[in-house]
């Protein structure tokens, strides 16, 4: 890890994608943050452990690109809907899933289409609010013909949704 002296030294230095402008401020705790730039042209005010740790390499847009579009292209990540998606998906691939026995050990699958989230959520929009993903034919597989946003059945015993 690279310590500097004093917030003199910080301007024009780089770390990963940022660029230090100048000094901001000091919190309640001393710690120095600095105006930075990213490669991108945005501005940002990060703290200066952040910089020097390699935490913070990058402004939150090109963060978000850089991990990928798996989990940032739609902004829907660890809400209801994604939740059903994520969940679906478990329950047909996973054999470690506590109802897999009930859907992928029976032959319950997820369509092609759907094995992607963005498409999903094309298809089925948001979650309702105390909704669940149901198929309306309990033997056919999940896609958009077989799927609607439905009322959680009451019994397990009756059987998969």
């Amino acid at each position: 890890m690279i310590r500097y002296k004093s917030k003199i030294e910080m301007p024009h230095k780089k770390f990963g994608q940022w660029t230090v402008l100048s000094y901001s401020h000091s919190d309640a705790t001393k710690s120095p943050y600095f105006k930075c730039r990213c490669s991108c042209g945005k501005e940002s005010t990060v703290e200066g452990h952040a910089l020097r740790s390699g935490k913070s390499m990058r402004c939150v847009e090109c963060g978000h690109k850089e991990k990928g579009k798996k989990k940032f292209v739609h902004g829907k990540c660890y809400n209801r809907v994604y939740n059903s998606w994520s969940n679906m998906l478990s329950r047909c691939r996973n054999p470690a899933n506590p109802s897999w026995h009930l859907y992928g050990g029976v032959g319950i699958t997820v369509c092609d289409s759907w094995k992607k989230f963005k498409k999903f959520y094309e298809d089925m929009g948001n979650r309702p609010e105390g909704k669940t993903l149901c198929r309306l034919d309990i033997k056919k597989s999940y896609s958009k013909d077989n799927c609607r946003w439905g009322l959680p059945l009451k019994n397990k015993k009756e059987g998969p949704l």
